[in-house]
This record gives structure tokens, C-alpha cells and sequence, in this order.
């Protein structure tokens, strides 16, 4: 049995690439918080880019999970304009 989250997305793949990570690895702790509250806040983006951006082969399951963080959890507004290190226009 495959669990599913509102869009019916199938979740499995993304648990097993979570239990792979380690239990102190950010991403893994901001997955965990997002599973167990969906409103959960996600205030630090450089785990998630730096994972997007490596080109090593061996980080299949961080990519997973970052990707899966990026569409499901809630970001917080007042640090999204800062993610990539660089103010946005109009940004404080």
C-alpha cells in the first residue's frame, strides 16, 4: 500500500530516500518536520539549493528529497528573497 499526499502523490519513494539520509542531515530534518505539520516553515533554503545545484551522482536521494521539499513545504516569505544570497528588489 502506497501512502499519498493531497495531490495523490505517491510517497514512498521519497520516505525511502529520506531514511537514507543522515538523522542529523538538515534536509532530512526539514522533511520530517514538513511530513508531521504540512504548515511547517522552512526558513534556511541552503540545504535545499545546495543540493539542486551539486552535480555529484551520488546524491540521488538528497536531490529526491530536496525536490519533494520544494514542492510541499511552506516557505518563509521574510528569508525567500535572500535564498541564493542575493536581496531581491524591494526585499529588506
Amino acid at each position: 500500500m502506497e501512502i499519498e499526499l493531497g495531490d495523490s502523490e505517491p510517497i514512498e519513494p521519497v520516505l525511502k530516500a529520506i531514511r537514507t539520509l543522515r538523522k542529523n542531515h538538515p534536509l532530512r530534518q526539514q522533511a520530517m518536520a514538513v511530513l508531521a505539520d504540512s504548515q511547517a516553515n522552512i526558513e534556511d533554503l541552503k540545504p535545499i539549493l545546495r543540493t539542486l545545484t551539486s552535480a555529484s551522482g551520488f546524491r540521488k536521494n538528497e536531490r529526491v528529497v530536496a525536490s519533494w521539499l520544494i514542492a510541499h513545504c511552506k516557505l518563509v516569505r521574510r528569508t525567500t528573497p535572500y535564498a541564493l544570497g542575493i536581496p531581491l528588489q524591494g526585499s529588506r
